[in-house]
């Protein structure tokens, strides 16, 4: 059992580096957004006030429709960033309406900046975390079958899963969401609030500082809550991939395995070291992640009748042989002989499709060249 927890923390402990680099990429993008509102929306009415010693009020009445072309060029230009077609077509029909046409006030031009800046923000980080979603799926996926080969000493064929498989798996809704939805009410949310913080501060006399504080902690807000947001969501997929793979080496059972420290929530505590049914699993209620920032894990539970029941589906599905894993293999070695380079399952899978869609004959004898076009047709 020491063995299986301690691949189990493991394999855990890589996911959560994964994760910070992941996490450091979508900061560097709300520090961006941050410093570009503020030079974009508050330094630049700030500036154009004190060069000409005007009240803000004076500013906007005084804004010519040459700088407001230049302003709503930038704004354009933002918005080449941000791929939503919906959000993108309610940014431009704003722009278009015959009140822009004529003329806007830079209040109204600031405005539709700050909408746009951050749902780009939103766009880059949504990207950032489908990239980690999709990687860990299949991290935690082949290195679930490579813990159960090396803990039992057997090799047995499994699936290499297809990009399109893990694509539906991450976008699966629990808790009645899902990493793109939270995150893009998030994003909507965010632009709101700031929107709002222009309108309010201007019509109210705020000073640009007081401005900027609440910028600052509106941002720094919402990039908290996208680090919970990947965060969970990444440790969602890693079960996932876990459990697809438990499901593949035909065991039914599951160890629940919690981080033992002061900041381990009750419920995590009363879970570790238990056992359930693959089949009753239960995201939140036996299985991670029980809650936001959830940093509990699961594994694949190996008894004795279990241990029988791989054995006999150790078998190449080509030979008919079994094979045994070398107990000094590391992942990196045993992933490139069984995923990259394993023509054998390749082969196998590749003739499974072709019978089903082309009615081949002989499944065994496919071309070299047959053989790529299933797997190219597969991932």
């Amino acid at each position: 059992m020491r063995y299986w927890k301690s691949r189990a923390i493991h394999n855990e402990q890589l996911m959560k580096e994964r994760t910070d680099e992941t996490i450091k990429k979508v900061n560097a993008l709300y520090d961006d957004v941050n410093t570009g509102l503020t030079q974009s929306a508050l330094k630049i009415l700030q500036r154009y006030c004190t060069w000409h010693n005007l009240t803000v009020d004076n500013a906007l009445k005084l804004l010519d429709e040459k700088q407001t072309k230049e302003y709503i060029g930038q704004l354009l230009e933002t918005l080449k960033e941000v791929t939503d077609v919906q959000k993108k077509a309610e940014i431009m029909a704003k722009i278009n309406a015959p009140a822009y046409a004529a003329r806007i006030s830079r209040i109204q031009a600031m405005q539709s900046l700050i909408i746009a800046e951050a749902y780009s923000v939103g766009y880059k980080s949504s990207k950032l975390a489908e990239i980690r979603l999709i990687n860990e799926y299949k991290q935690s996926y082949y290195q679930e079958h490579y813990t159960i080969q090396h803990g039992t000493g057997l090799a047995y064929d499994f699936s290499r899963i297809s990009n399109h498989d893990v694509k539906a798996a991450i976008q699966t809704e629990w808790k009645g969401s899902n990493y793109s939805k939270r995150i893009w009410k998030d994003t909507e949310k965010l632009a709101k609030v700031l929107e709002d913080t222009i309108t309010q501060g201007l019509m109210t006399g705020m000073t640009f500082r007081e401005m900027e504080e609440i910028f600052d902690k509106k941002i720094h807000s919402s990039r908290t809550n996208i680090n919970r947001i990947i965060r969970t969501e990444t440790a969602f997929c890693a079960s996932k991939g876990r459990e697809e793979a438990i499901k593949d080496a035909g065991i039914e059972k599951y160890i629940f395995i919690a981080t033992l420290d002061l900041r381990t929530s009750t419920i995590c505590r009363e879970l570790d070291g238990k056992v359930f049914l693959v089949k009753d699993a239960e995201v939140g209620k036996n299985k991670p992640p029980m809650h936001p920032n959830c940093r509990s894990t699961d594994g694949a539970y190996i008894d004795g009748k279990n241990r029988k029941e791989l054995k006999r589906r150790a078998k190449n599905p080509i030979t008919g042989e079994n094979e045994l894993v070398p107990q000094n293999m590391s992942y990196a070695e045993w992933h490139k002989k069984y995923v990259v380079e394993n023509k054998n399952s390749m082969r196998a899978r590749a003739n499974e499709e072709a019978i089903k869609k082309y009615g081949i004959k002989n499944p065994y004898n496919l071309t070299d060249e047959e053989l790529k076009q299933r797997i190219k047709h597969n991932t």
